[in-house]
């Protein structure tokens, strides 16, 4: 082997990705993006005599001290670097694949050499993903990424984490179908589709959404004890996607529907059981709960107090 002949290392700039030594190793650009072969050679104070490039045998460009020439069809895609004979190559085209080769003479007048084999690979487009409608308690979901190339290497993620197979993650078709089973309201995330061929990558989203509810729900009373002739609010919450729609009933009587029930003034008229019910449309549930108003502090409407009437009974009962 010629001593003086080197080994050259190309950078694929698009990707950040940086290849050692290359000579008959195979590397990756993508279609429409840019490389550059960036040699080992450290610049020097004394210029090359000489750099030239070439693609199976077809000259590119050969620049020396005084002048450069460059292949017409290369005019406007190419810069070379001569302090160190590296060579940008622009918007590649399926025809840039093959086995560039280049000389080099510094002022010593010593040819050294160098080759590397460009494979340039297709554009990836941005994959598709499905975003199905889900609700809490599905037996699965599916999610399918679509990039048009089924020899791509596909892998998911949520909320930016690595998906892995469990009990209930299940992956078909080389990674294409993500399944998720047995689908509650934690499910909801960013799930992305991680496109990639040997030199170029894209991402496809789908912002999840799983809808739940309502929960049963849950009746707060302020003040609480009641106090008599003062106002008393009744407010009814329930976890729900998208929230719940109430409804009240006092004693299986219809009241004005809300997340809240107002007594004005309280007495003994208003002494019962409430009935909460909450309703989400999207998922069809319907959930109720139960709050009794009781009568402590309460005044009756009549001449006697509740208290007394109570106190009476128990009386009598002795």
């Amino acid at each position: 082997m010629n001593p003086n002949f080197i080994r050259i290392s190309l950078l694929l700039l698009t990707t950040d990705l940086c290849f050692g030594n290359i000579i008959d190793v195979r590397v990756y650009g993508t279609h429409g993006k840019n490389t550059t072969f960036t040699t080992t050679i450290k610049p020097t104070s004394d210029p090359f005599f000489s750099v030239s490039w070439a693609v199976n045998g077809s000259f590119i460009i050969t620049s020396t001290i005084s002048n450069t020439i460059v292949e017409p069809k290369y005019a406007d895609r190419t810069t070379l670097f001569r302090e160190t004979g590296s060579l940008e190559l622009r918007n590649l085209t399926n025809e840039d694949s093959g086995e560039y080769t280049v000389h080099i003479i510094p002022a010593s007048g010593q040819l050294i050499s160098g080759a590397a084999v460009l494979e340039v690979q297709p554009k990836i487009p941005t994959p598709t993903v499905t975003c199905p409608p889900s609700t809490e308690g599905m037996s699965e979901v599916t999610f399918l990424c679509d990039d048009g190339d089924t020899s791509n290497a596909k892998q998911w993620t949520r909320d930016g984490q690595p998906l892995l197979p469990s009990d209930r993650i299940a992956f078909l078709e080389n990674n294409r179908i993500l399944m998720l089973k047995g689908v509650n309201r934690t499910d909801t995330a960013e799930y992305r589709c991680n496109v990639s061929n040997l030199s170029d990558h894209e991402v496809g989203t789908c912002q999840l959404t799983v809808y739940y509810g309502p929960d049963t729900p849950t009746v707060q009373q302020h003040p609480n004890p009641a106090v008599e002739e003062e106002r008393l609010t009744l407010s009814c919450a329930s976890d729900s996607l998208p929230p719940a729609a109430f409804t009240w009933e006092f004693q299986r009587r219809p009241l004005v529907p809300g997340p809240q029930h107002v007594i004005a003034e309280l007495d003994e008229d208003h002494l019962g059981n409430y009935t909460c019910t909450a309703r989400n449309d999207l998922t069809g549930l319907v959930v109720s709960t139960v709050h009794t108003l009781n009568g402590s502090g309460v005044p009756a409407s009549g001449p006697m107090s509740l208290i007394m009437v109570l106190t009476l009974v128990g009386l009598f009962q002795q």
